[in-house]
């Protein structure tokens, strides 16, 4: 069998929910068909320490997109990590702060936010509040919403970089 010809710039490996276990199998691939100098991407399934573990220096280098920027240093974004830490860190199997866990913080103070004003405490009132107001600023980002309803989320690019996760600044 020939060997593989290598004419592209990237591999785009787009993994679930439990991903890690999928790029233990796919991370060691590009060495095997002379491709390691090849642009690994991710999706935001990516953005989970157990990648870090599972993919090694293999995945250095490797590039993926979010909403939540975990090593953000924004002040908002640790006092979101301490408040979680505060409320399930004495658990014995504690997890950090997830996208959902993020995601749900959000929505929940955007959400409360509005229902603070009687006037939004419909539903009907309470759409036209979200589709109207101006992009709401929280830990995954930015979010508003168009006039269909549909949300739009700031999304950020981070990198893999000696075993750490890196935002690259836009």
């Amino acid at each position: 069998r020939p060997d593989p010809i290598v004419d592209f710039d990237a591999i785009y490996i787009p993994v679930g929910q439990d991903g890690a276990q999928d790029l233990r199998l796919i991370a060691p691939y590009p060495v095997t068909v002379d491709a390691e100098h090849v642009q690994l991407l991710g999706n935001r399934f990516w953005n989970d320490d157990s990648v870090l573990v599972v993919g090694g220096n293999r995945l250095d280098g490797a590039v993926f997109t979010d909403v939540f920027d975990r090593s953000s240093v924004n002040p908002r974004m640790a006092d979101f990590h301490s408040r979680h830490r505060s409320m399930f860190g004495h658990r014995v199997r504690y997890q950090a702060a997830s996208y959902y866990t993020a995601l749900g913080s959000d929505s929940a103070e955007m959400l409360m936010g509005l229902l603070n004003n009687p006037a939004n405490r419909s539903h009907v009132a309470l759409a036209r509040a979200l589709k109207s107001r101006a992009a709401f600023a929280g830990v995954t980002g930015l979010t508003s919403f168009r006039p269909s309803g549909e949300a739009q989320k700031e999304s950020v690019f981070v990198r893999i970089r000696s075993g750490e996760f890196m935002r690259i600044v836009q």
